[in-house]
C-alpha cells in the first residue's frame, strides 16, 4: 500500500467498485462486489465501505471520493444536482462531506439537464466521461454508457453540455422476463444475424409509436419460426439498441462515439453502431478512477 493517496469508489445501484490510487493516479489495488446501494441492509453504507476498504485504511489514512447512486435519495447522503454545463472544477467545488470515522469521505454531486421537455439526470457517469477525456487527452466528444439506463453524453471544451437517458437495459429485462414476449424465448447463445436484423428493424424510420408495434414482432417471429427460441432474445436486444442509436443519430450525432462499458456491452453497441453507420471507439478501462483522481486534485484532497 506504499504511496497510496486516494480511494475512489464508484457505487451504483447494483454494484460496488473501489480503487486504491497513488498520487500519480495509478491503480494500486481494487475491490468489486455486488453490494450496490439497493442491496445494503438497513442502509448501513458505512459498514459496507469499512468492510470493503478495511485493509487499505489500516495501512494508510487516505481520503475517499465516491460517485454514483450512493449520492442519490436512496443512497448514503443525497447530493444536489448541478445543472449542465459542468466540468471537473465545478464538480470539485461542490463535493459533499459524509460522516465516516475512518477517513475523510466526500461525494461527487449528480448532474441535471433540463433543456428538454422533461429534465434528465445522471450520477456517476459524469466521472467516467471526464476521466476518459483526461486519459485520452481530448476536450470534446460524444460518449455512450450502456447499461440498465443507457446514457448519451455530449462534451464541449472540457464541460458536459447535455445528455439523454434511454431505459434500454431495464426494458430488455422487463420484456424478456415479465411479458408474453418471454414465453417463446430459449436459453443459450443466439445467432448474430438475429441481433443484426433487430438493430436494422429497431432503427427503421417510423412514427413515434413504431417501436411498440415492432416489439410485438418478437412474439410473432417465434410463433411462425422466423427465429429459433435462442435467437429471440438477440432480436429483442437488437430492436431496443437499434432504436436507441437511431434516435441519437437523428439528433445530429456526428463523428466518433466513445463507448464506456463492460467488454460484453461494448461489443454489442460497437456491432450495432457499425450496422447503422456510426463509428465508435472503446474508452480506456477504469476511466472512472482517472475521473476520481482529477476531481480530488482540484479539490485539494491529494
Amino acid at each position: 500500500m506504499a504511496g497510496a493517496a486516494l480511494i475512489g469508489v464508484d457505487w451504483g445501484t447494483t454494484s460496488f467498485r473501489a480503487f486504491l490510487l497513488d498520487a500519480g493516479g495509478a491503480v494500486l489495488d481494487r475491490r468489486e462486489s455486488a453490494q450496490g446501494i439497493l442491496k445494503v441492509e438497513a442502509g448501513d453504507f458505512a459498514f459496507v465501505l469499512a468492510a470493503e476498504t478495511a485493509s487499505w485504511l489500516r495501512a494508510a489514512r487516505v481520503p475517499v471520493l465516491m460517485s454514483g447512486m450512493i449520492g442519490s435519495r436512496q443512497g448514503w447522503v443525497e447530493t444536489p444536482y448541478r445543472n449542465v454545463p459542468v466540468g471537473l472544477s465545478d464538480l470539485a467545488s461542490a463535493l459533499v462531506e459524509v460522516p465516516f470515522e475512518a477517513a475523510d469521505v466526500r461525494l461527487v454531486p449528480g448532474l441535471k439537464d433540463d433543456t428538454g421537455p422533461m429534465p434528465d439526470v445522471l450520477r456517476g457517469e459524469e466521472v467516467q466521461v471526464l476521466g476518459a477525456m483526461a486519459r485520452l487527452g481530448i476536450e470534446s466528444g460524444c460518449f455512450v454508457l450502456p447499461g440498465t439506463h443507457s446514457k448519451w453524453v455530449s462534451v464541449e471544451s472540457g464541460r458536459i453540455t447535455g445528455f439523454a437517458t434511454y431505459m434500454t437495459g431495464e426494458t430488455y429485462d422487463a420484456m424478456r422476463r415479465h411479458t408474453i414476449l418471454g414465453r417463446l424465448m430459449g436459453e443459450g447463445d443466439g445467432a448474430r444475424e438475429a441481433f443484426d436484423e433487430g438493430v436494422r428493424e429497431g432503427a427503421r424510420h417510423g412514427t413515434p409509436g413504431a417501436l411498440l408495434n415492432r416489439l410485438f414482432g418478437v412474439r410473432t417471429a417465434g410463433l411462425f419460426d422466423r427465429f429459433a427460441p435462442a435467437d429471440l432474445p438477440e432480436y429483442l436486444s437488437g430492436l431496443l439498441i437499434g432504436a436507441e442509436i437511431a434516435d441519437q443519430k437523428g439528433k445530429d450525432v456526428r463523428g466518433l462515439v466513445h463507448i464506456i462499458a463492460s467488454s460484453t456491452l461494448t461489443e454489442r453497441y460497437r456491432v450495432a453502431a457499425e450496422t447503422l453507420g456510426v463509428t465508435t471507439h472503446t474508452a480506456p478501462e477504469d476511466c472512472v478512477a482517472d475521473g476520481h483522481m482529477a476531481i480530488a486534485r482540484l479539490a485539494g484532497l491529494v
